[in-house]
């Protein structure tokens, strides 16, 4: 699992062709939904290594990978996010929980990553 998380970072920091980027945009005057994010609360900062073995502890054994950088605990409940937005824009990934399995997101931790 530490591998396949790996190499998803190493593709989403150097990647061959451009990724979708997906966006929760909400113009003035709009109402937004379908939003499911919670507000973001400032994490703190984590190293490169560490982040790798922070992630894997916090989805735990059996996570699955999704579309656009998103890992998920077996359970459903919780996520990292840490595709190319969050490369691309100030490095950066997002430790988040769900209310229930395919639920709203109740919990957003933003983690600057630094270099080791």
């Amino acid at each position: 699992m530490c591998c396949e998380l790996l190499s998803k970072v190493v593709v989403y920091a150097f990647p061959k062709t451009p990724l979708p980027v997906r966006t929760n945009t909400v113009f003035k005057g709009q109402r937004n939904k379908t939003h499911k994010r919670a507000p973001e609360i400032p994490g703190g900062r984590i190293t490169e290594e560490k982040f790798l073995d922070a992630a894997i502890k916090y989805l735990g054994k059996d996570y699955k990978t999704l579309p656009n950088g998103r890992y998920v605990s077996k359970d459903g409940l919780r996520q990292v996010r840490y595709g190319r937005p969050e490369v691309k824009n100030k490095h950066h990934a997002h430790f988040e929980a769900y209310d229930k399995p395919n639920g709203r997101i109740i919990e957003n931790s933003h983690v600057e990553i630094v270099k080791d």
